[in-house]
């Protein structure tokens, strides 16, 4: 997909070599402008996973599943809004606010029970994640006809909580009880009796820092509708804050249970390049 995607964006690179000497009509039969003016709003979206759509409807298989909207990160559903100043000068902005939370469970055999088959109880496992990207900057714009070349620069901000599970179990702990049901995705099965076992994990929260320069292409297929791709050099700076893990222990000295919180460290990234290399295709509306 991502190669579909890439020559997409190549072949509307390749319209505005060929076509931006041509004359163009800038309205259409029915009279109506179309590029964009003075005072006109755009709203615009990622148009990838509506590609992804159309292709899986009929490439359905197990690297490409069927018919299905893909929100992750790769292809964030991003919105993009701008305001002309002038026919050739816009203020654009993006904006992402995301939270995903979703719960598993699993039923587990109950310690002490005598009945065939055992009885069961419930573990649970909650986790979710929230995102906050936004973004504004300045675009000038240059083209004669449906094809318009863009270029600009524009800063952005993002908060970033990337992981909280929790979790809560059928069976209670102590000195002979407590089986329970692991949850971790690589090794999942159901753990005896053990002395420590996980209540909450939580990553630390991430906050990052970024400018960009950028240059791209728009094609007008009809009136103020638009596909563009673009393609952006930046710099970028993110740091993450310290995480944590509760876990839930059987102390042996004081016979009962008690709960033990552990620090994970934060860190920083630092990054300089270019981006947009997998592509984007993003859909806009003028009005």
């Amino acid at each position: 997909m991502k190669k579909v995607i890439f020559t997409l964006m190549i072949a509307l690179f390749a319209v505005a070599a060929v076509t931006a000497q041509e004359p163009t009509d800038l309205t259409s039969k029915k009279g109506v402008p179309i590029l964009p003016e003075k005072g006109d709003y755009a709203i615009g979206v990622d148009a990838i996973p509506f590609f992804q759509y159309v292709g899986n409807m009929f490439n359905a298989n197990g690297f490409n599943p069927g018919p299905a909207f893909n929100f992750t990160a790769p292809t964030p559903f991003t919105i993009y809004g701008k305001y002309f100043k002038d026919a050739n000068t816009a203020y654009r902005a993006f904006v992402r606010v995301g939270y995903n939370s979703e719960t598993f469970k699993h039923l587990t055999n109950q310690d002490g029970s005598t009945a065939i088959p055992p009885a069961t109880v419930e573990d649970k496992m909650t986790r979710s994640n929230m995102a906050i990207n936004l973004g504004v900057g300045l675009e000038k714009r240059r083209g004669a006809g449906r094809v318009q070349g863009f270029y600009g620069a524009e800063a952005g901000l993002m908060i970033n909580n990337p992981y909280t599970a929790k979790y809560t179990y059928g069976n209670a702990l102590s000195a002979t009880t407590g089986t329970w049901w692991n949850f971790d995705p690589e090794f999942p099965q159901e753990m005896p009796n053990t002395i420590a076992r996980p209540l909450k994990e939580t990553a630390g929260m991430e906050f990052g820092l970024g400018v960009r320069a950028f240059v791209g292409v728009e094609y007008f297929f009809a009136p103020k509708i638009s596909l563009g791709g673009e393609f952006g050099w930046g710099i970028g700076f993110l740091s993450q804050g310290k995480g944590s893990v509760e876990t839930e222990v059987w102390d042996v000295a004081t016979t009962a249970v008690r709960t033990i919180t552990t620090d994970i460290a934060g860190g920083s990234k630092f990054r300089v390049d270019t981006d947009n290399l997998g592509g984007s295709i993003n859909l806009l509306f003028y009005f």
